[in-house]
Order: C-alpha cells, then structure tokens, then sequence
C-alpha cells in the first residue's frame, strides 16, 4: 500500500507513539473526506468537507509536535 508522504514521514520517524499508526491514520483521513464530502455535495458549499480535513490533519500533524 502507498501511504501519502506524512503519514509515511510519520511511520518511519515515530512508530513507537502511541496512536502513530499509518493505516488507521489513513482510515481518519477517508472518514474526514467522506463524511465532509455528502454536506459539501448536498449545500454546495465547500466549509464542512474543508472543516472536517482540516481537523483530521491538524490531529496527524499533532503526532509531529510531540517529538
């Protein structure tokens, strides 16, 4: 599998913190996508699918500050 490059930068830098676990990092980010994407689509407005990937990334990027 072809993990995006910070989850890949991730898992070689800190596999040993808790919760740095790429899959289920990924799953966050599919999850984020699909569930900002039906509001999007629905309201034609992009604010939920960009809220909802802002939150999964700025939770991934918070695995970074902690080293």
């Amino acid at each position: 599998m072809v993990w995006p490059p910070v989850l890949e930068q991730d898992a070689r830098a800190r596999r040993a913190a808790a919760g740095s676990r790429p899959a289920a990092l990924a799953h966050l980010l599919t999850a984020a996508f699909q569930g900002g994407a039906l509001p999007d689509q629905a309201a034609e407005d992009s604010t939920p699918l960009r809220d909802a990937l802002h939150g999964a990334l700025a939770y991934i990027e918070s695995f970074a500050a902690e080293g």
